[in-house]
């Protein structure tokens, strides 16, 4: 053991057992590096004996030959940052699936058996906790998964065994939020920090250009909406087109109609089987937006028959109505 004296940065050595004149003495000592970055600082050694004429003076203590600069003897890195930490989201759509994707680049490599990166901040999402599915080209840095907190809006990305977060590169990672059914605006801020071999302190996350701060969702509506007709002759034949485009989803499964209302003017009889003609999106680019009707057919038992294009129905009580 040592003595160590914090105000005068020195560390003291006292022998218990005598080395010998030209002995090689190498020793270790563990320490915790100050939070403000610094270069190496000159370290000296000297040797006090109690009698005169044996001391020797305080020498310099230079790096040894084979080592890399940030392994000079406390030479302490700046507070470590990312210098990338973007953020965007690729849908505003009420309800829908949202992709988060995140780039990362760290000022020093992060490693550790428990390193972390913790995104905090990402409002409103109606995925409850639990484990996330993560992807993308650098997913592999965090075992395809993330702890997702609902109430706080956070993910924590644990670094997988054997990994690191490079600081020579660009990492970037995607998972999928379920949006809120309501409209929102971005968040105030979205913060990101990291634990393990470097801590990193929390800062704020930067939009990518052209993106938004999720979870920013809008209201549901028609992006495009136009309408236009061949004829204006009373009594005349007449094409109505109508184009629209919309904000969210629809489908069958969705059981999504659209109706068209206003369409005063038009002398055409009440169906339900009203012929609609598909322009745009063609059959060929998917299928069509409206389903067309299932053919019709007619079938009978031997409660009722054909005759004379008539159907016969025989054993109604009185005063049935077949309307």
């Amino acid at each position: 053991t040592g003595r160590w004296d914090a105000l005068t940065a020195s560390l003291s050595l006292s022998l218990r057992s005598p080395i010998e004149m030209s002995t090689l003495v190498s020793v270790t000592l563990a320490c915790n590096n100050a939070n403000a970055g610094q270069d190496a600082p000159l370290i000296r050694v000297e040797l006090l004996r109690n009698f005169p004429g044996f001391s020797m003076p305080p020498t310099p203590v230079p790096a040894a030959a084979f080592i890399t600069a940030d392994q000079q003897a406390l030479r302490i890195f700046g507070s470590a940052v990312f210098t990338t930490k973007t953020i965007t989201q690729s849908s505003p759509t009420q309800g829908g699936t949202n992709s988060i994707t995140v780039s990362l680049q760290p000022s020093v490599d992060l490693s550790g058996s428990n390193a972390t990166v913790t995104i905090s901040g990402v409002l409103g999402a109606s995925t409850p906790s639990g484990v996330v599915r993560v992807y993308g080209p650098d997913s592999v840095l965090f075992a395809s998964t993330g702890a997702w907190e609902q109430k706080s809006g956070a993910l924590v990305l644990l670094l997988a065994s054997g990994q690191t977060l490079p600081s020579a590169l660009v990492s970037t990672i995607t998972f999928d939020l379920t949006n809120p059914l309501e409209p929102q605006p971005s968040p105030d801020q979205i913060l990101i920090w990291a634990t393990g071999s470097v801590p990193i302190a929390a800062s704020p996350m930067v939009v990518a250009a052209g993106g938004v701060l999720p979870l920013k969702v809008d209201s549901l509506n028609f992006n495009v909406a136009a309408i236009g007709q061949t004829s204006a002759v009373p009594q005349g034949a007449n094409t109505l087109t109508v184009t629209f485009q919309t904000s969210a989803v629809m489908s069958r499964l969705r059981s999504s109609v659209v109706t068209l209302q206003g369409l005063v003017g038009a002398a055409t009889a009440d169906s339900v089987v009203f012929p609609v003609t598909m322009v745009s999106p063609t059959l060929d680019q998917g299928p069509p937006l409206f389903s067309p009707l299932d053919d019709l057919a007619v079938s009978s038992t031997d409660a009722c028959r054909w005759a004379d294009n008539r159907l016969l129905v025989r054993g109604l009580p009185a005063g049935a109505d077949l309307t």
